[in-house]
């Protein structure tokens, strides 16, 4: 089958991970110790461009994000960083999470099956991230430019296969791990 939307559906090599989270004092400071900056607001990003780079989800909750070859080095700043600095922490989770990247015009419509947000550039602008549910599952969005117009979306490891096949379903593709699972909803189903 073919699929219904011009996107492309990548699972990407694993990523460093850190989550940070403490005041916005402690965390400005950690981070500026690090040579890292803290978005100036919440659903933001700062150095989407480069690497490493830093997603502030909530007003005490920032996810830092490297190159998989850059977790020793980064890891050793932010150990040296955070320790000066009462009010914050952070933690190594690169393990914990699995990341893909939708690109394509038809990216935003194979997120909206499964997403109760408005993903509008108006509302998500790119340099934008957000913590929500993708098919029930909590899951890390962000609209991206680099290196292509669409979204990254980092979820729990153990719910990657899941979000994967529903991200091929919703494009119109077969289930790549179970196939003839996915099917659709009796005709007299109606959603409320």
């Amino acid at each position: 089958m073919s699929q219904r939307y011009p996107a492309r559906i990548t699972r990407l090599p694993m990523l460093a991970l850190f989550e940070a989270r403490g005041s916005e004092a402690g965390l400005l400071a950690a981070l500026a110790a690090a040579g890292l900056n803290l978005p100036p607001a919440t659903k933001s990003i700062a150095g989407q461009a480069t690497r490493p780079c830093v997603l502030r989800l909530g007003p005490r909750r920032v996810l830092i994000m490297g190159e998989a070859g850059e977790e020793a080095a980064l890891g050793e700043a932010l150990d040296g960083a955070f320790a000066k600095v009462p009010g914050a922490d952070f933690a190594l989770v690169s393990d914990m999470f699995a990341a893909f990247e939708l690109s394509g015009k038809g990216s935003a419509d194979i997120l909206a099956q499964g997403l109760p947000l408005d993903l509008s550039e108006a509302a998500m602008p790119a340099g934008s991230a957000t913590g929500t549910e993708l098919w029930g599952t909590t899951v890390i969005i962000i609209r991206s430019e680099v290196p292509q117009p669409g979204f990254r979306i980092i979820v729990d490891r153990s719910y990657a296969g899941f979000i994967e096949d529903w991200l091929t379903v919703a494009s119109g593709g077969t289930s790549a791990l179970r196939p003839g699972v996915m099917i659709a909803p009796p005709r007299s189903w109606k959603p409320s």
